[in-house]
């Protein structure tokens, strides 16, 4: 189970806890951006096709 692996390697995660904090938090910013552009690209997508009908 993943819990158990969690404990496992409880002081190497502790060790390496910024690096993992800053990837997951550059990785999530990145993918907010992504989501946020492409939700915008898509309701100009949708209003140019209802302007077109």
């Amino acid at each position: 189970p993943p819990a158990v692996g969690v404990m496992v390697y409880a002081s190497a995660i502790a060790k390496d806890f910024w690096a993992i904090f800053g990837t997951l938090t550059l990785s999530l910013m990145i993918s907010v951006t992504f989501v946020g552009w492409l939700m915008q690209a898509l309701i100009r997508r949708q209003a140019r096709r209802q302007e077109g009908s």
